[in-house]
């Protein structure tokens, strides 16, 4: 009964919260945000390593990628979107429609047992994907490249990951609107996993809801 009741209120603490309108500066803001941009996921897993063994990938790979530059400016901010090769986008602040932070009550509810002093948390924005130029051309033409490439090593892992980012987008769309993604940025905390802490989650979304309630605000 008791571990009945604890659930439930985990996943109670689970609800998602809108984080509170806070006074930052500009800069603050900025560079609370670009802290927090190499946490942003995606939400559908890494790309398959044997994309990168098939013959045709070595004809077109990069020798010397330039490293993406994870920033973010008065008007919007670097993400890296990685369906078969990493691609920076930046999303810009007037495209984002809802910025949310939550306590995880899954993994955190097997964590009470596994790893009993941790715990996770999450801020999520979703913005409208499609004020940003290409987006989703690119990641339809890297789809499409991974299950051409699945094909040509017989090996289902890069046609699998192919679906995992449709099936994620499908999702996206139906939870928030056609053309809508969420963005994800994920926390570990050292507090047991039964004791819902969400601060580093909310100092983030409060930030990003800065920018999004204020976008193209100049650095004073």
């Amino acid at each position: 009964m008791r571990f009945a009741l604890l659930v439930l209120a985990l996943a109670a603490a689970g609800c998602r919260s809108v984080p509170e309108a806070v006074d930052m500066k500009p800069e603050e803001a900025y560079q609370a945000v670009a802290n927090n941009l190499p946490r942003a996921d995606f939400g559908w897993g890494d790309p398959s390593g044997l994309a990168e063994m098939a013959a045709s990938s070595r004809t077109d790979r990069p020798k010397d990628p330039a490293p993406i530059d994870l920033k973010c400016n008065e008007r919007g901010m670097t993400v890296v979107v990685e369906v078969f090769r990493p691609h920076a986008y930046t999303v810009r602040y007037d495209s984002i429609e809802e910025v949310t932070y939550s306590y995880e009550p899954f993994p955190n509810l097997m964590f009470c047992f596994i790893f009993p002093f941790l715990q996770f948390e999450e801020a999520r924005v979703v913005f409208d994907a499609r004020k940003l130029d290409g987006f989703f051309d690119q990641i339809e033409s890297d789809c499409t490249r991974l299950e051409a490439i699945s094909r040509e090593v017989g090996m289902s892992g890069p046609w699998e990951h192919a679906q995992a980012v449709r099936r994620k987008l499908a999702d996206d769309a139906a939870d928030f609107g056609e053309g809508r993604v969420s963005l994800h940025f994920n926390y570990v905390s050292p507090v047991p996993p039964f004791i819902p802490y969400t601060a580093p989650a909310r100092r983030a979304a409060e930030a990003l809801r800065w920018v999004k309630d204020h976008p193209n605000e100049p650095v004073r």
